[in-house]
């Protein structure tokens, strides 16, 4: 068996699709299966992230085209001005795209069902994004040296969140939090990885001209770091208006933290009762409760490492091998 992963991630390392690809590629390497990326070689499958160019280029002709459903249109809208114009056009892409491959691997319920109502009559399967709990644990060590590095104190109440700084992930919403708690820090990991175009741009540097003196945004980081900075927190908390499968949401959950998720119906099939659920008025209250009750913070977090458990690497990709292998027994 050899698979070409096919994805154009790397020009924007901070998102998803760039995570699974080179979780993709470690999954291959470590069970030794034979893989290239982005080359004009023979292989058994071709598996891709994106769905741009090289998508195009490396499965024409081909058979066995395996395709990661990380985006769907709604995906796109409150990441980028420019997608008011193509409201129209994405979905007529989208349903394109996923038709063209032989099997499309969905990250979520709700994404096999919006792509079977967008009309891909392609064979989908539900397979979430993993964690690698190698990669991503609880470590005091790790925590004391984060600590150190971005100036907190034992004492602090360290609240984190991960993603592109936009209006869809909830940046505004972050900020306020800090403005309004400042007896707790702060860190936001990432930035604007639409640069210009990306929506709310202006409306959060405008919140950032006063930001609050507990509130730090540390810019892209690489990959390797990120077991650290999750390391270095108490809690978790993403309040993203649209997601997918967040892979930041289980590996801070392998990490040990707890999390208080924007109350979305995209959570409800895939993280059930592992976290808090919170509308926009409820999230200072839930960081409160947490901060302040122990025995609730421990039950959160002992929610959190069954949650990781559940979408471990190894028995994720299992199942993407058991796929691998029926495909090309068929």
């Amino acid at each position: 068996m050899k698979i070409n992963v096919i994805s154009e991630s790397g020009v924007s390392p901070g998102q998803g699709p760039h995570t699974a690809f080179i979780e993709h590629c470690e999954f291959l390497h470590s069970n030794q299966i034979p893989y290239t990326v982005n080359r004009f070689t023979k292989a058994d499958i071709y598996h891709a992230h994106t769905m741009g160019p090289l998508y195009w280029l490396f499965s024409a002709f081909r058979k066995h085209i395996v395709l990661t459903g990380h985006v769907t249109p709604d995906s796109l809208k409150g990441c980028m001005k420019p997608v008011v114009f193509w409201q129209h056009f994405m979905p007529l892409y989208c349903r394109w795209v996923y038709n063209h491959a032989d099997l499309v691997l969905a990250v979520s319920p709700t994404v096999k069902k919006d792509l079977e109502a967008l009309g891909v009559h392609k064979p989908i399967v539900f397979l979430p994004n993993p964690v690698n709990r190698k990669r991503f644990s609880p470590s005091p060590a790790l925590r004391q040296h984060y600590r150190q590095k971005m100036g907190c104190s034992d004492k602090d109440f360290v609240v984190i969140s991960c993603g592109q700084m936009q209006t869809r992930k909830g940046t505004q919403t972050f900020i306020r939090l800090a403005r309004e708690l400042p007896q707790f820090k702060f860190i936001w990991v990432g930035d604007f990885a639409f640069g210009k175009i990306t929506c709310g741009l202006a409306e959060i540097k405008t919140m950032l001209q006063q930001q609050p003196e507990n509130l730090t945004i540390t810019g892209l980081i690489p990959y390797a770091e990120m077991n650290g900075y999750y390391n270095l927190a108490d809690l978790y908390c993403f309040p993203s208006f649209q997601e997918n499968f967040p892979f930041s949401v289980v590996e801070a959950a392998a990490c040990g933290l707890p999390l208080i998720l924007r109350d979305i119906t995209e959570y409800e099939d895939i993280f059930s009762a592992a976290y808090l659920p919170c509308t926009e008025e409820q999230f200072k209250d839930a960081i409160v409760k947490l901060a302040t009750d122990k025995q609730a913070l421990a039950r959160y977090r002992q929610k959190a490492q069954e949650l990781a458990a559940r979408y471990s690497f190894e028995q994720v990709n299992d199942h993407l091998l058991a796929i691998y292998q029926n495909m090309i027994a068929s």
